[in-house]
């Protein structure tokens, strides 16, 4: 098997900030002041969002078939987010930061079918999804990533393995030649982030479907 990158870019995803879900995010109700402006916002916050984000994927398979998956939503929003404080646009920065969290969730999701899709194509299947910190210590995310880092201008990874920007995120998949039910999608039930909002009911994997039915409503 020889060694290759995929690139994924804007093109590939479809990504649109869905302002039902990020309010609840917010636990806003209509009747506090700060709803009002948070709807004031939306629109140039929105408009932001679209100049700005910067989809990227990046899958680099091995010969020996493990394939290190690399995703941003770029630099540009988290720069905007930061101006955006800095002159005392607190709601549309905090609707910037919401929309780029979910971006990158939803960029995990669509690229898992791709991705699978893709190593379909070359006879290859999921065996199992592993990820910081639950499968490798997230030091690790350093050394996993300089495959990557010439496809990747202006992203750096700190000794404690933690991204800059940090809308980004790094996960391994290992594949195999035999058919199998593993899948490259996050497993919601694995994941430590326990107050997450983009936590799934245990049976739900993000990227699926349904996942704005099957919400962890705990409080």
């Amino acid at each position: 098997m020889a060694e290759t990158t995929i690139v994924l870019t804007a093109d590939a995803f479809s990504l649109a900030p869905d302002r039902a879900e990020l309010f609840r995010w917010l636990k806003c109700p209509e009747d506090l002041p700060a709803h009002r402006a948070f709807l004031e916002a939306w629109d140039e916050a929105r408009a932001c969002f679209e100049r700005l984000c910067a989809p990227l994927c990046l899958a680099h398979l091995t010969p020996e078939g493990q394939a290190t998956v690399f995703l941003t939503a770029g630099a540009a929003l988290e720069a905007e987010v930061d101006r955006c404080f800095v002159r005392g646009a607190c709601a549309q920065a905090a609707l910037l930061n919401l929309m780029a969290d979910q971006a990158l969730f939803e960029m995990d999701g669509q690229a898992a079918k791709l991705l699978e899709t893709r190593l379909a194509a070359q006879g290859l299947y999921i065996a199992a999804r592993r990820e910081a910190p639950v499968d490798f210590p997230l030091a690790l995310q350093r050394r996993l990533f300089a495959p990557l880092a010439p496809s990747a201008p202006g992203i750096s990874v700190t000794e404690a393995g933690v991204f800059r920007p940090v809308k980004s995120m790094l996960f391994c998949l290992d594949t195999t030649p035999t058919p199998c039910h593993g899948q490259a999608a996050h497993d919601c039930s694995r994941c430590r982030m326990q107050h997450c909002p983009y936590r799934r009911l245990r049976t739900q994997s993000i990227g699926s479907s349904t996942h704005n039915q099957t919400e962890d409503r705990r409080p």
